[in-house]
């Protein structure tokens, strides 16, 4: 018996199946394909999901104009509703911000996730995604903000499309801080730029609210983190995915 996370996200979708809240497979698929109803229910079946073993299923969306979708496909593939993840309506982390109602669910995720793993710290989380988020909760289960700025290929993308003479460039280090041509001139600017700023916000963040804060890693992006060189405490690239279970195990026991 296990949980089904579904998490829709600006680029990917990722769905992850749980038992006894231990990821046993992943799968992922671009989220522009989640417009078509028919495709979205063949994702599911190919990957044989084993339905009657299905207990509950947990969706996490940035992308909310999706849900009703993927209601009506969870319906009808495993006769089951959706437990949909809404920060502002749920108590199990306090948010401190103007409006809780705009806090993204994976950020929420993110936030309820490291209160396991750091329970007794602040905690910073970085999610190296669409964009690069810094999500800060606090020791006693409060998220106190959110810092937001464009993702690594984010940039690099846009700054391919929008000019003519350059070029879109893989996520390498560069050798050295000056280019020697445009490939590693555009990896100098944004590599070496994202890792100043990087290390920047961190400071600042810990100079505000102490500089015992943890740093938690997590993203698709994440992969590329050791071409960085700023210091964290724990990095784990399903750690959203995670908090889909924790999320679910929680509500369960609610309900029960």
């Amino acid at each position: 018996m296990g949980v089904l996370g579904i998490d829709i996200g600006n680029t990917d979708t990722v769905v992850a199946w749980f038992e006894e809240g231990i990821i046993k497979y992943t799968t992922r698929w671009p989220s522009k394909l989640n417009k078509d109803k028919t495709l979205i229910k063949i994702k599911f079946e190919d990957n044989l999901i084993p339905k009657k073993e299905v207990t509950n299923i947990v969706l996490s969306s940035v992308v909310p104009e999706l849900n009703s979708l993927y209601e009506e496909v969870i319906m009808d593939i495993f006769n089951m509703k959706i437990e949909l993840v809404q920060p502002a309506f749920q108590n199990f982390l306090k948010i401190n911000t103007n409006k809780p109602q705009h806090l993204g669910s994976d950020l929420y995720l993110n936030a309820l996730n490291a209160t396991q793993i750091f329970p007794n710290s602040n905690c910073l989380i970085l999610d190296f995604g669409t964009a690069l988020t810094f999500t800060l909760v606090s020791k006693n289960k409060e998220i106190l903000g959110v810092s937001i700025m464009p993702g690594l290929k984010t940039a690099i993308k846009s700054l391919f499309e929008n000019t003519s003479l350059l070029p879109e460039v893989p996520l390498i280090r560069p050798k050295s801080s000056i280019g020697k041509n445009t490939e590693e001139a555009i990896q100098s600017g944004i590599i070496l730029g994202y890792e100043g700023s990087i290390i920047h916000i961190i400071a600042l963040i810990k100079q505000e609210f102490g500089e015992d804060t943890k740093v938690l890693i997590t993203g698709g992006l994440s992969a590329y983190i050791e071409m960085f060189t700023f210091k964290y405490d724990y990095v784990n690239i399903n750690h959203t995915l995670e908090g889909l279970a924790y999320f679910a195990e929680l509500m369960k026991r609610i309900n029960d």
